[in-house]
Order: structure tokens, then sequence, then C-alpha cells
């Protein structure tokens, strides 16, 4: 029950979420953080694809030399 009061009391000084300013800000980062961890994940990906191919373009070059 104590839960629910703390619930309610967060509500009615905070607003809807009872979530304070500082709470807002911490949670932004936060959000940011994740976003640019998921946005970094595909060009990593892509870049050791780029690699892949030219480490694949170098030996077959060297393969048709010898």
């Amino acid at each position: 029950m104590a839960v629910l009061t703390e619930v309610k009391r967060r509500r009615r000084e905070h607003g809807h979420y009872g979530i304070t300013g500082d709470e807002w800000a911490v949670l932004r980062r936060m959000v940011a953080d994740l976003q640019g961890c998921v946005e970094a994940v595909p060009t990593q990906r892509l870049f050791a694809a780029e690699a892949e191919v030219d480490r694949e373009i170098v030996v077959s070059s060297l393969t048709k030399v010898v």
C-alpha cells in the first residue's frame, strides 16, 4: 500500500509519469546513448563488410599475378 501512496504522491507533485526534472534528464541521456549504440552497430557491420570485400579483391588480385 505504501508503494501506491508514493506513486500517487509523485504523480501529484511531478505530473502524470511522476518523474522529476533530474530523472527526465537522466532518462533522456540514457535514450540518446542507446540510440547511438543502435545506430553505430549497422555502420560497424557495413565497414566490416567493406573491409572483407577489399580483402577479397586484394587476394584475388594477388592470386592472378602469381
